[in-house]
């Protein structure tokens, strides 16, 4: 018999797309925010968080996580971050009636590659309709990312200046 726990959870500055492949959560609930429960969730779009979150299962959880960032969430849900921040949202709410049978048909196949090969292809085809950010905000993402501030910490050259200097 799978064992009742409840997880605590910390901002991430990530989105999250959680596929329960077997029970729902029983309440996922937002502290310090009164009747900030959801109830009941199978599968869920959680946005991004400014507080912490409890999240109570019955056990026996499989379940698939993929965590977007802000960019990657708003081009995948299709809606500003605000419209999510400090929600758990069934699924379909967010990614319409299709996503539903992209659970189920994650929870029949019996292999996690032929899963992930499933949730590969149904994000990557809702991308490529989802909105376009404009090219400030993708430069600006970019600029964002780890890479560009592992860029930003290394090592550079001090500035070659030509001629003489003025005094």
């Amino acid at each position: 018999m799978a064992t009742p726990y409840e997880a605590r959870l910390v901002p991430t500055g990530r989105a999250t797309l959680l596929i329960s492949l077997a029970e729902p959560f029983s309440q996922v609930r937002r502290l310090g925010v009164p009747d900030a429960g959801s109830g009941n969730i199978g599968s869920l779009v959680v946005g991004l968080e400014d507080r912490p979150a409890t999240c109570t299962h019955p056990g026996g959880q499989e379940a698939t996580r993929v965590e977007f960032t802000p960019l990657g969430a708003y081009r995948l849900f299709g809606l500003p971050m605000g419209e999510l921040t400090n929600l758990a949202v069934e699924i379909r709410d967010v990614l319409g009636p299709e996503a539903g049978v992209l659970v189920e048909r994650m929870a029949a196949t019996p292999d996690w590659t032929a899963s992930f090969d499933l949730l590969d292809a149904a994000l990557l085809a809702r991308l490529e309709y989802g909105p376009r950010p404009t090219p400030e905000v993708g430069r600006a993402s970019a600029n964002c990312s780890p890479a560009a501030r592992r860029r930003s910490r290394s090592p550079v050259s001090p500035p070659k200046w030509g001629g003489a200097r003025g005094t």
